[in-house]
């Protein structure tokens, strides 16, 4: 059983509830919420376990994996579980995450001989698998599906793509950078519009946090007049829909920070080249990269 206690947080001395406050030498130390947040961004992600998760109380998490010593920890220390070396990129549609991966890639492809850099992987979410296809499909307006039933294949197709062999956790685990077009907060933004919040919220909960997330602002009405020369349109690529995106995507990225993401707004009206650089900035900061240029 879970025991509540109110104790002072020993690090800013504001009365908290700690769950278990009078047992475990760690969590008899447990800090409020937020020095938990403030201890996660100033010690960066643990690479603590086969997983590379930090948890929020600001002790290392063991690799106690998923079962029942795992939940027993889960429920106890408030995981956040991060994927250190895991960058994602998110924005409504035209707002030029595809783009900016691109270029990403052709800057690593440039600097790597004047830098140690990482290996440098760029996925996408749908993913180019088997799900993925029967996604974009259904996107496309080729396969009638219901809302939770393209919520629920999102999910199976983020699955494969974080825990798969090969898949994002093996990639971080072996210090490559993993930058992704899309991810779970796609699915909380777009999904939860079409569904409600409660089932892409459950669909998603076990999935790790990245370590960084961009997130590419910009007014819906320019960004589907960039898209109006685009063989294909998708069936979420109208003005109505793409205002309700960028609402959630705002009222969503406090959710991350709370785990512990580092979030950058970035202002994608401006060129390519342009974002690009605030992108190069800000990502010099993750882990990895900033080993890289330090040394």
């Amino acid at each position: 059983m879970l025991i509540a206690k109110e104790i002072k947080c020993p690090y800013c001395h504001v009365l908290t509830i700690a769950k278990d406050g009078n047992k475990s030498e760690g969590i008899q130390n447990q800090r409020c919420k937020n020095c938990r947040r403030q201890f996660i961004r100033d010690r960066g992600i643990s690479d603590q376990g086969a997983f590379p998760w930090t948890a929020s109380c600001g002790h290392p998490l063991p690799s106690f994996g998923t079962d029942s010593i795992g939940k027993e920890i889960e429920d106890r220390y408030e995981v956040a579980m991060i994927a250190r070396n895991f960058v994602v990129f998110e924005g409504g549609d035209g707002s030029g995450t595809t783009t900016q991966i691109k270029l990403l890639r052709q800057r690593f492809e440039r600097k790597k001989p004047e830098k140690q850099l990482p290996s440098l992987w760029t996925t996408c979410e749908p993913t180019d698998g088997a799900i993925g296809a029967l996604i974009r499909s259904a996107l496309r307006g080729g396969l009638a599906l219901q809302a939770g039933t393209l919520a629920r294949l999102f999910s199976a197709d983020r699955s494969e793509h974080v825990f798969a062999q090969n898949g994002v956790i093996d990639r971080c685990n072996r210090g490559e950078l993993v930058v992704s077009d899309r991810y779970v907060l796609s699915s909380l933004a777009y999904q939860g519009i079409g569904c409600g919040d409660a089932l892409p919220k459950a669909l998603n909960e076990e999935f790790p946090a990245p370590e960084m997330l961009f997130f590419f602002d910009i007014e819906p009405e320019i960004a589907l007049k960039r898209m109006e020369n685009r063989r294909i349109r998708e069936i979420f690529e109208y003005l109505d829909f793409q205002v309700k995106v960028r609402e959630r995507y705002k009222a969503l990225l406090p959710w991350y920070e709370e785990k512990g993401t580092i979030t950058i707004t970035v202002d994608a009206a401006k060129t390519p080249d342009a974002v690009a650089e605030d992108v190069w900035k800000a990502l010099k900061n993750a882990s990895l990269l900033k080993t890289a240029y330090e040394s």
